[in-house]
């Protein structure tokens, strides 16, 4: 996990402000509070179990869903790692690793966030909550990661002043594609299970004051989370908003990728995702 909270640090470098690319569609009852401990996601990884996993999901996204790339194939040890643009959330395919419990030859593992204020601060809303966690041990350590919520979670600062720059040069080439072949917008939701009320309760007392609705959390920045009723507690699902659902459905037709189909939504084939569970809705 240190290699991957070392990107996600150096990721937070241009991702404060990518959820703007869709706020002015946005209508979510989001809310803000000095209380709040993280302002939303902006970084999930996704474990592979094989090499031939890896160069699928990188090839799949960088050349046939055309999202821009943070950084290319690199190893570190015995696993490789590359990084994608979905938006206004970062990508990161890492591996090989064991995928317990499944088997899925992909599955998303970690997701970071960042501070609603500052890491300072959501560490010591943390501690209120007395929600276990761990960091700010040394005093060039600026991160917190909160121990007892199942699915891995870290709190990330996004205050380098050259992140701008890069945030834009990566959004900008992501408009300049439309979106990509399924026209993306952004990152709408993420589907996380639990398997019994009290994990639900912990999950409710790191994201309040947040406002809720049947299980779906509105944080003050997309991706909002939605909970549902699982035996396994684990990242389900991510949710991309298109620009056009008929459009994105067209090209996975034409691809021969289109996987469930409801009214609102249509998921991309679990086949060429490795068994991620990918839903496009508008």
């Amino acid at each position: 996990m240190r290699r991957v909270y070392l990107m996600s640090f150096i990721a937070a470098l241009f991702l404060s402000g990518c959820q703007n690319m869709s706020s002015s569609t946005d209508t979510s009852p989001h809310t803000e509070s000095s209380t709040s401990i993280v302002s939303g996601a902006y970084w999930i990884t996704v474990h592979v179990r094989d090499d031939e996993t890896f160069d699928m999901l990188y090839k799949f996204f960088k050349d046939e869903l055309q999202f821009p790339v943070y950084f290319h194939p690199e190893k570190w040890g015995k696993a490789r790692y590359t990084a994608i643009l979905a938006g206004n959330v970062i990508l990161e395919v890492c591996g090989p690793f064991p995928i317990p419990g499944t088997e899925l030859m992909a599955r998303c593992n970690t997701l970071l966030f960042r501070p609603f204020e500052s890491v300072e601060a959501s560490a010591e809303e943390l501690a209120r909550r007395r929600i276990p966690y761990d960091g700010l041990k040394e005093p060039d350590q600026r991160k917190v990661n909160v121990l007892d919520l199942e699915v891995p979670v870290g709190i990330n600062p996004a205050t380098d002043p050259n992140g701008l720059s890069r945030r834009q040069s990566l959004v900008a080439e992501l408009r300049a594609r439309n979106g990509g072949s399924i026209g993306l917008k952004n990152l709408k939701e993420i589907y996380i299970g639990y398997n019994s009320k009290e994990r639900l309760d912990r999950w409710s007392s790191f994201l309040e004051p947040a406002k809720n609705q049947k299980n779906l959390w509105y944080l003050p920045e997309e991706p909002n989370l939605r909970f549902v009723q699982d035996e396994y507690e684990r990242i389900m699902a991510i949710v991309f908003r298109v620009e056009s659902l008929k459009k994105a459905t067209d090209y996975l037709k034409r691809n021969n990728i289109l996987g469930k189909q409801s009214k609102k939504a249509v998921e991309i084939a679990k086949t060429r995702t490795g068994g991620l569970r990918i839903i496009l809705e508008e």
